[in-house]
């Protein structure tokens, strides 16, 4: 993204951290990829920090990682640890926390680019019921987490990738105009 998109002005730094580093690092905007089928389970430490982090003005973007599941491993999840925190625990502990499931109407869609959800992700939210995926959390009206999901795709259909993945595995338009939204967005509101 720092290459190509120049909204961002090439300003942006990458770089891993542990929820532990959150309140130190000087991380604004960070991204949580994790697992569906194997769930991020935050201990009590991790959950204060997040919160903490979020109140403080941070971004999260949460990705699941569903490209290595087949859409039955993906349908057989019951329990989401993290997102229930995010949507469950956080609003019932702070009433300043809501969290809503939203639509290509929701100006996140046409904050920069004019996107869709990706068709990939729209499919799975018709089949799977049960996914978080285009969750948008705020704290007192400020974005503060969203979730969506990675698929890889090949044309219409649904790939299961296996280790190694592909070294040229890429965002598709839609995924990648969201991302870029997403991060306008939260800065502007």
């Amino acid at each position: 993204m720092n290459k190509t998109e120049t909204v961002f002005q090439h300003r942006l730094v990458l770089r891993q951290l542990r929820i532990s580093q959150l309140l130190v690092a000087s991380a604004p905007y960070c991204e949580l990829d994790f697992d569906p089928v194997h769930p991020l389970i935050l201990t009590a430490r991790e959950k204060v920090i997040l919160k903490e982090y979020l109140v403080r003005g941070g971004v999260l973007m949460l990705r699941e990682g569903v490209y290595p599941y087949t859409p039955e491993e993906i349908l057989n999840i019951k329990e989401w640890p993290l997102i229930d925190f995010l949507t469950v625990e956080l609003p019932a502990q702070d009433h300043g926390f809501t969290a809503e499931k939203i639509t290509e109407e929701h100006p996140l869609f046409h904050q920069y680019y004019a996107t869709k959800v990706p068709e990939p992700e729209s499919r799975a939210l018709m089949q799977f019921r049960n996914l978080p995926d285009m969750t948008f959390l705020t704290h007192k009206g400020h974005p503060c987490a969203f979730v969506y999901a990675s698929y890889f795709c090949d044309g219409e259909k649904w790939i299961t990738l296996s280790p190694p993945y592909p070294t040229n595995f890429t965002e598709v338009p839609e995924d990648y105009a969201l991302w870029v939204n997403y991060y306008i967005y939260a800065s502007m509101h």
